[in-house]
């Protein structure tokens, strides 16, 4: 995931399903009235999103991690 910070952009590592909570759902967000997006700006994000998309199912990826941990847990019970 791409995302702004400060005066750059961030390359976020995926999430999982589970791990993903709905737009709607998430405190803070400021109002798009707040901070106002330039029709330029918004057609050049559009442009490079449209050039750098790929095909992506993320429920064809396994949360290694969890597993082993939920294993792990297993073991010690």
């Amino acid at each position: 995931i791409i995302r702004s910070f400060q005066e750059g952009l961030i390359l976020q590592t995926i999430h999982y399903p589970d791990e993903i909570r709905n737009i709607k759902n998430m405190p803070g967000l400021p109002k798009n009235e707040e901070h106002p997006i330039h029709k330029q700006e918004l057609t050049t994000a559009m442009n490079l999103i449209h050039c750098l998309t790929t095909p992506f199912e993320p429920e064809e990826y396994i949360d290694e991690y969890k597993e082993a941990f939920t294993d792990f847990i297993e073991e010690k019970i």
